[in-house]
């Protein structure tokens, strides 16, 4: 993986700064579970949390966001009523596979 993008439950500053909880992730991993996303279609591109910025096609970078909003909404019924099947949802089945194979389909 080129420039592996990595994220951690916990920073803890003792005689240095240690992390612990780490784990590498793909960008699309990050862009649909990790912060708040913004647009700059001028620019083509989609920005984390006011500073990790990726680079996509306005097309690409809208279906991100539509699909981010949709898998936020259907984390949150999830965690309303447990009973509720996420994993039959045709949305989980696309972000399972484009996550599992890294957008290469």
């Amino acid at each position: 993986m080129e420039d592996p993008l990595v994220v951690f439950h916990e920073k803890v500053h003792t005689s240095r700064v240690f992390i612990r909880g780490i784990t590498t992730v793909s960008p699309y991993q990050l862009l649909l579970f990790c912060g708040q996303l913004r647009a700059i279609h001028q620019e083509n591109c989609v920005i984390v949390d006011n500073w990790l910025r990726f680079q996509a096609p306005g097309h690409v970078v809208s279906l991100l966001l539509a699909c981010r909003q949709v898998l936020d909404q259907e984390l949150a019924r999830k965690l309303r009523e447990q009973d509720y099947d996420i994993i039959g949802s045709p949305l989980m089945s696309a972000v399972i596979r484009l996550v599992s194979c890294d957008g290469v389909m």
